[in-house]
């Protein structure tokens, strides 16, 4: 893909990503085209359909979070990076409000999206089990029950209110209290 091409196709997912988090499905494509700075022609060949969009923004988001694994995954103390990973999830979930649950809803079953998000899965479930075994989180919490967790604090909260919340949940599950 040229050049241009590519820069084009950044800024029409920066821009999509900035819409569905403002408007959710309700964001249409010439928004996100005129936010772009590109014309709606533009948009539609390099996505032919919203659901392609969504994939985009939604491929885009789980990378960042399987970036965030990894940078949690190398932290020398295992609950720093577990506290550093979960607050990364709150912060997406609460930015991304609306694109998660449009993604919930229309992306499953899509298998490059499946495939991603199983692997942030597993990195987080391997660094849940590196705080268990190094004794700093109870033994019988799961990765479901934090995401569980992650997603109602985002939910509930703003970008200025998840904070306390999440520090209520690290203390929950820490063994040092």
């Amino acid at each position: 893909m040229r050049r241009d091409a590519l820069e084009n196709r950044g800024r029409i997912v920066a821009a999509a990503s900035r819409c569905f988090g403002r408007d959710g499905a309700l964001c249409d494509m010439a928004a996100v085209a005129k936010e772009a700075g590109v014309g709606t022609a533009t948009l539609f060949r390099h996505f032919p359909a919203k659901q392609d969009l969504f994939e985009a923004v939604l491929l885009g988001c789980i990378e960042k979070s399987a970036e965030a694994v990894v940078k949690a995954q190398l932290a020398d103390d295992p609950f720093e990076g577990l506290t550093e990973l979960l607050a990364h999830f709150v912060q997406s979930q609460v930015q991304n409000k609306y694109l998660h649950q449009i993604a919930g809803h229309r992306l499953i079953g899509r298998p490059e999206v499946d495939k991603r998000k199983a692997g942030v899965f597993e990195g987080s479930a391997a660094l849940l089990r590196r705080c268990q075994e190094s004794g700093q989180v109870e033994t019988d919490v799961q990765i479901t029950d934090l995401f569980a967790l992650t997603e109602g604090i985002a939910v509930a909260t703003d970008a200025q209110g998840w904070e306390r919340p999440l520090a209520l949940v690290l203390r929950g599950i820490a063994t040092r209290r």
